[in-house]
């Protein structure tokens, strides 16, 4: 594809309409619940939990793909449907799992190239239209035989295939460049990353290259177009989706692995999703949110799904080779386990920062770290280390993430004041092209989160489109020291009218920052020396982090120098707001935690939870707030054009708080045949509401615009209608009720 043919496609797309709303299985408007993985007997326990979807591979299509006989196929065709018999039972989605790009022999059959003629063989080469012919036939004979169950609703295309990708050198690999280009392959592309710009002869002084700089434009077309991942990624949506007879989702993950650039995961994906560590500290998996974010607003109508880490690192968190004072019992259980359960209280603390923010969905990836596979008092690999992980997953999905999730899907977040700029010409140049959350780049956002700063990421892409939005007040620039001239040209006309650039000491020379942020590596070295005295250190290495976090929260806030809307009188009290019309939807997780005698006894993570109290605010008057978890109105007290809340925690659980100009009206309903519908005179809110009709499960929805209506196939007799804000029951509409 030539350059102008890319810009004039990225036009188009951005004026095709919105893909459809995919939602799980009977549930289209609620958010997806999903586990990676799992065995068929252990679907109900799954289901008993509040999931809604798997994800799973029977490897089917590799069989497909290495052209085994379709007769000889029979029995795990057969499977397979007993499989998605038994989901669509439970009204559980199944969400298929293609992983080609692993497969030995297509990758010994179709390998990359290294710069001096080597196989690579990490992963298949995607660009070889040999494979892809191979792979869209795969995937069509598969899709047949199985027929277009209704309980299939998507695919995972592929997953982890990009963290390893380098360019890979064939002659049409070098021909397509020049396709696009006009130019060769520039001689300083090597591998993941180029060679740095201070061992370029003549590099830019004042660290601005032209938007079109030979290596930079490479690489950008490398890991939009070159590598062929991108184009894969649409084949295999597009082949799967046109052999269902029925509308189904897509997605790829973990979807950050690359540049910071749109384009990087193709162009017809439903969905991109990222799974996150959530140690030491949960909500750096907002940070992660933010980034998809920014990556899908490329894409028009793109999802974004987050994903917990069921699993740890124990060589992380409880390093095997230590046997600490007070070692707990399960190390004798699962001795030889490398990854172990994720302390449920981290997990808890991380789903409430998920429900914060604006996703078509939440999930976990180690089902075999949540429930016994048969195989944990051996494995050396995933395992069941403490059951209460998943207890807590289902009691929070139970409470919040179940009769909350159309809710949660619906709300849209607040229009940024905060961005943080994610520059692809400073990654590609600088040597730094990120493989997951563990950079320099998620130091600074996680921590923007811990300050209630409710960052927004931006990409160059962006602010070439459409420039910074107009109502960010603040840019944090994390290790700019190269910019494209039109980023620096709008950071510049930013600053001119007003705008406050923060960075570190890494900013190009051709800016000037209105105030500098410690980063948090440094600030980790500086509280140290807090805890040694040259002698003794006389704290642990989590607590030597934890006071690091707040104390670059602080550092961040007052470089930033602005109020955020929503906020919190205790510094480890986070708060998130999300908006629509007149309400306010605010999120506040209490972040303080303590050693616990899990994974305590390492003193590497503060995994326990532990009580905390302040009272949240908002930059706003209210009229009414609601506990949308308790379902009743609560106190507060306004002045000085603001409101308070009170909040108190027994351990580091989230409250969500709906407010409002003034009381809610009561809510309405009437049956017409087999349609319920529901209204409010509150048009200016989404209102959650729970509907329970003889003989269904409780379906959760959203009053939205004053008005709800739903299709049940039958006559709902003596439907109850229960508005999850105030807890009070709709009243039937008749001519003794005028409304």
């Amino acid at each position: 594809m030539s350059r102008t043919t890319w810009c004039f496609a990225a036009i188009a797309a951005a004026l095709l309409p919105a893909w459809a709303d995919h939602g799980p299985l009977n549930r289209p408007d609620d958010q997806y619940r999903f586990v990676w993985g799992c065995r068929d007997s252990h679907v109900p326990a799954f289901a008993s939990n509040g999931f809604n979807t798997v994800i799973s591979n029977p490897y089917l299509g590799w069989k497909l793909l290495k052209g085994e006989s379709p007769e000889r196929m029979d029995k795990t065709i057969a499977k397979l449907r007993s499989r998605l018999d038994a989901c669509q039972s439970l009204g559980v989605g199944f969400i298929r799992s293609f992983s080609y790009g692993y497969d030995k022999d297509s990758i010994a059959a179709y390998p990359r190239i290294d710069r001096d003629g080597s196989a690579d063989l990490k992963n298949v080469d995607a660009a070889n239209p040999a494979y892809r012919a191979a792979v869209r036939r795969a995937v069509a004979e598969e899709v047949k035989r199985t027929g277009s169950h209704p309980a299939l609703i998507g695919t995972l295309v592929e997953s982890e295939t990009r963290g390893f990708v380098r360019p890979s050198f064939t002659p049409e690999m070098a021909e397509a460049y020049r396709a696009y280009s006009g130019l060769d392959v520039p001689e300083l592309t090597n591998g993941r990353n180029p060679v740095p710009w201070r061992k370029i002869p003549g590099f830019p002084k004042d660290g601005v290259v032209p938007d079109d700089y030979p290596l930079l434009d490479f690489y950008r077309w490398q890991w939009r177009e070159g590598d062929g991942w991108a184009g894969y990624f649409d084949m295999v949506a597009e082949t799967f989706a046109a052999n269902c007879d029925h509308p189904v989702m897509s997605m790829f993950d973990p979807a950050l692995r690359c540049l910071s650039q749109w384009g990087n995961n193709g162009r017809r994906l439903t969905h991109i999703n990222h799974w996150t560590y959530v140690y030491p500290e949960p909500c750096r998996i907002g940070y992660h949110i933010e980034q998809l974010q920014a990556a899908a607003r490329g894409i028009p109508g793109q999802g974004v799904l987050a994903m917990i880490q069921a699993i740890s690192y124990r060589s992380v968190i409880a390093p095997m080779q230590e046997h600490p004072e007070g070692e707990p019992p399960w190390t004798k259980e699962v001795p030889a386990a490398r990854y172990i359960t994720t302390p449920p209280d981290l997990v808890q603390e991380a789903m409430w920062h998920v429900f914060a923010r604006k996703v078509d969905g939440i999930g976990f990836h180690g089902w075999n770290a949540l429930y016994d596979d048969g195989n944990r008092g051996s494995t050396d690999h995933y395992a069941l280390s403490n059951p209460e992980t998943a207890r807590r997953i289902g009691r929070v999905f139970s409470e919040v993430g179940v009769p909350l999730g159309p809710l949660f899907r619906a709300v849209p977040d607040r229009e940024p004041v905060v961005a943080v700029l994610e520059s692809c010409a400073a990654q590609v140049l600088g040597g730094r092209i990120t493989y997951d959350v563990h950079d320099y780049f998620a130091g600074c956002m996680f921590v923007a989160n811990a300050a209630n700063l409710s960052p927004y990421v931006i990409y160059e892409d962006e602010v070439k489109a459409s420039g910074i939005p107009p109502s960010v007040k603040v840019v944090i620039v994390p290790k700019c020291d190269v910019l494209t001239r039109t980023t620096y040209e709008r950071l510049a006309e930013f600053q001119r009218r007003g705008g406050r650039i923060v960075a570190d000491d890494r900013l190009l020379p051709a800016l000037k920052a209105d105030a500098k942020y410690v980063p948090l590596q440094e600030e980790e070295k500086n509280t140290l020396g807090d805890f040694d005295d040259g002698v003794v250190r006389k704290a642990s290495d989590a607590e030597v982090r934890d006071r690091a976090v707040w104390r670059s929260a602080k550092n961040l806030r007052d470089a930033v120098g602005l109020a955020p809307y929503a906020d919190s009188t205790q510094p480890q009290i986070l708060v998130r707001a999300r908006s629509y019309g007149t309400a306010d939807y605010v999120f506040a997780v209490n972040a303080r935690r303590t050693l616990g005698d899990y994974v305590g006894p390492w003193r590497r993570v503060l995994e326990k939870g532990v009580p905390n109290a302040g009272e949240v605010t908002v930059a706003r008057k209210a009229g009414a707030v609601y506990d949308l978890v308790r379902n009743c109105p609560v106190p507060f007290s306004t002045g000085d054009g603001g409101t308070r809340i009170p909040v108190s925690y027994d351990t580091n659980d989230g409250r969500v708080f709906m407010v409002v100009d003034a009381p809610l009206g009561g809510l309405s309903y009437e049956v017409d045949g087999t349609r319920l519908t529901v209204e409010s005179p509150d048009r200016a809110a989404m209102i959650p509401i729970r509907v329970d009709v003889p003989g269904e499960k409780p379906r959760y929805a959203v009053v939205r615009d004053g008005r709800w209506s739903h299709d049940f196939g039958s006559e709902p007799k003596d439907p109850v209608v229960t508005n999850l804000a105030d807890g009070k029951a709709a009243s039937r509409r008749g001519w003794w009720c005028p409304f």
